[in-house]
């Protein structure tokens, strides 16, 4: 009996190990997620700077997500999303897909620039749209060998502010707040589906806005409808 009891203990005690080990990791393991997947889906470089889950509380924040310029272009970044935060469905943990109640991408700015007829984010519109599958192949799989799924109930788009570049003229403008509901439907997208709604969302609005106040007459409505398709055809594969 006391063999069995020490049994016991130890099996407890490596499950904690594990448990630990997992929590710890799981920082770690969606900032890589996200690198990865976001990096490969854009065609650029994607960085996050920290990112900090608490599973207990079902709530996160992602710092420092930035978005890279295709080569050719001034900017730092086309993309900087500085803050976001998540409210986790707990009850999806156990199932598929997994639910965010909400999604909150606070203080974004971006870099809207003309080159030669064309932008830094047109060009990663058309990376977006021409990934062939490739970035779900670095998503992981759950425990069932499935692709992860992901929904999310309601995004919100706040403070985003962009700075547009056309030859030595710049101007910095505010984007009306973003809200978006269902992102990924009842049955989840994969990771690379549903961030290629979010950023097409994103560029599609910068777009609009700069159209809308005549920032970029060059560029204009060929770009957004650009955008707006491929928001479409991403809407249409989560259906």
């Amino acid at each position: 009996m006391k063999k069995i009891a020490i049994g016991v203990v130890a099996i407890v005690v490596v499950i904690g190990v594990a448990a630990t080990w997992l929590l710890n990791s799981l920082d770690g393991i969606v900032k890589n997620q996200i690198e990865a997947i976001g990096s490969e889906l854009a065609g650029v470089p994607v960085t996050v700077t920290s990112v900090n889950i608490d599973i207990g509380k079902g709530i996160g924040t992602i710092a420092g997500l930035k978005i890279a310029n295709p080569d050719g272009y001034n900017t730092d970044a086309a993309l900087n999303l500085n803050m976001l935060r998540l409210d986790l469905d707990l009850s999806s943990l156990a199932g598929s897909p997994l639910v965010l109640e909400k999604l909150v991408i606070d203080s974004l700015e971006g870099n809207l620039e003309l080159r030669e007829g064309s932008t830094n984010l047109s060009e990663i519109v058309a990376n977006i749209q021409s990934d062939n599958g490739e970035a779900e192949k670095k998503t992981d799989e759950t425990e069932s060998g499935e692709p992860l799924k992901l929904s999310i109930n309601e995004l919100l788009i706040s403070n985003a502010k962009i700075t547009v570049t056309d030859k030595d003229v710049t101007e910095v403008k505010t984007i009306p707040t973003i809200s978006l509901a269902d992102v990924g439907g009842k049955n989840g997208g994969t990771p690379a589906q549903v961030s290629g709604v979010i950023v097409s969302t994103l560029i599609s609005e910068i777009l609009k806005e700069a159209a809308a106040q005549r920032l970029m007459k060059t560029v204009g409505d060929s770009v957004d409808e650009m955008a707006k398709g491929l928001l479409n055809s991403l809407n249409k594969a989560l259906e």
